[in-house]
């Protein structure tokens, strides 16, 4: 069964996580507009889109995922991403596909994170990576 996330959303923690709590939440992400500050209120990371254990046989594609607001994220950037592969210490989802979205944010880096947990591919080609400084 295909499940299918479109919409349009600001926050300011993580917009979409797939995979958490041990539950697949969707395998096709697209056409999305999400703004996000990166910023945390009670957590340790921030992300427009989380993809976390359970997120195995994932398409994101063609989403716009903006960072807005002058916020600049402490030195841990690797904690606050645009897109996340791998939320916990021990996450590795299966085949993981991030095509043709946009990415902007206020530093020109970690717009797509993949932790060190994740041993398996995640193909990530042919995205476009801004900064609206």
């Amino acid at each position: 069964m295909e499940r299918r996330m479109g919409n349009g959303a600001a926050m300011t923690q993580v917009r979409v996580a797939i995979g958490s709590g041990g539950l697949p939440w969707a395998n096709l992400v697209h056409h999305n507009d999400i703004n996000t500050e990166l910023r945390t209120a009670y957590s340790a990371l921030a992300a427009g889109i989380a993809i976390d254990d359970s997120g195995d046989d994932i398409v994101i594609e063609n989403n716009s995922i903006v960072q807005f607001g002058g916020y600049v994220p402490p030195a841990l950037f690797d904690r606050y991403n645009l897109i996340r592969v791998g939320v916990a210490g021990s996450s590795n989802p299966t085949n993981v596909e991030i095509h043709n979205n946009y990415l902007s944010r206020t530093a020109a880096e970690y717009y797509l994170y993949v932790t060190a947990s994740v041993t398996n591919t995640v193909d990530a080609t042919c995205n476009w990576f801004s900064t609206n400084v």
